[in-house]
């Protein structure tokens, strides 16, 4: 009885032994696991940070905002883009034609350029505007163009100058980066639409007049801009 006894100790001592070299062994298995892990979530967070830092760096600067310009009936609204001056060379943009094909300002060298930023034809004030100048246009020189640009899409300009009739002005999608809108500082913030303005740019790309309208459901000056277009050509 009693070598059974220390037998059955000797067992329990040794399944005592084993249990805690395990312990041990499982112990230092997860320590290690744990520091792997926390090496690797380590260098991933480092690779993140790095990779942020980078498009940080490539992103372009936010664009100057202006206030206090315009309204929008009654209410404040914020320009984005820098200002436009007389005098300035006429800014580059990149828009799209009614065709879906691209447009910049080089697609009119050597033109006279009456530009007309709306917000959108699809409203009574626009479409006022660019039916008026769609008849002026026909009374001006070969050498002058109008191009009424809005952030429509090219397709609903297409379609809304089939059903005016507007056949002299060309239209101009910025939908797409609001390229024109930027570079002439006629981007609203909040709306995210081109406010109402008139830029005449000569056949050399100068800035020749410029008149963004304070209140945006207002019509421009149209004899000041046709004046303007008349001592230029």
């Amino acid at each position: 009885m009693g070598k059974a006894k220390e037998e059955i100790a000797a067992i329990k001592a040794k399944t005592d032994q084993t249990l805690l070299e395990w312990k041990k062994k499982a112990e230092a298995e997860y320590k290690k696991l744990k520091e792997d892990l926390e090496k690797k979530a380590e260098k991933k967070i480092a690779e993140a940070k790095e990779a942020a830092a980078k498009l940080a760096a490539k992103a372009p600067p936010a664009p100057p905002e202006r206030a206090g310009l315009v309204t929008f009936k009654g209410n404040p609204m914020t320009l984005q883009g820098a200002e436009v001056r007389v005098g300035d060379k006429a800014p580059d943009f990149k828009v799209a034609d009614n065709a879906m094909q691209p447009a910049t300002l080089d697609s009119f060298r050597g033109k006279f350029k009456i530009i007309c930023p709306v917000p959108s034809l699809d409203t009574p004030v626009c479409d006022m505007e660019t039916r008026r100048f769609n008849q002026e246009a026909d009374k001006l020189p070969e050498n002058v163009v109008v191009l009424t640009v809005s952030v429509d899409l090219p397709f609903a300009q297409k379609r809304w100058c089939a059903a005016a009739g507007v056949e002299k002005v060309k239209t101009l999608s910025d939908f797409k980066d609001r390229s024109f809108g930027l570079a002439y500082g006629v981007l609203i913030k909040e709306l995210q639409l081109l406010a109402r303005a008139v830029f005449i740019v000569d056949d050399q790309d100068v800035v020749r007049y410029a008149e963004i309208v304070p209140e945006i459901t207002r019509e421009p000056d149209y004899d000041r801009v046709l004046n303007a277009v008349k001592a230029l050509v």
